[in-house]
């Protein structure tokens, strides 16, 4: 039964790990194609659930798998918080 266990968490944190770095990538990406109130409202829910989203990281049976995902949920808040302030900033400044 505790390898049930292990292969979940291990999952999980696979699954989240992948997930952070696509939405990472559509930040980068397709920043233009989407509108800002759809990027405020993704940094809004990934800051609200970040305790959620670290508990599954922190139970990650793999400390390189730990700190990949842990990178990639910090490089997706601060990319999104980085550009929508930009953005703010242009905009008033025109």
């Amino acid at each position: 039964m505790n390898i049930w266990i292990d292969l979940v968490r291990q999952m999980d944190i696979r699954f989240l790990t992948k997930q952070l770095l696509l939405m990472g990538n559509m930040v980068r990406d397709y920043w233009i194609q989407v509108d800002k109130d759809d990027w405020q409202q993704l940094l809004h829910l990934v800051t609200k659930k970040q305790s959620y989203l670290s508990s599954v990281i922190v139970c990650g049976p793999r400390e390189h798998q730990r700190a990949k995902a842990e990178q990639a949920l910090e490089c997706l808040i601060k990319m999104l918080y980085d550009k929508l302030v930009k953005y703010s900033l242009q905009a008033k400044s025109v």
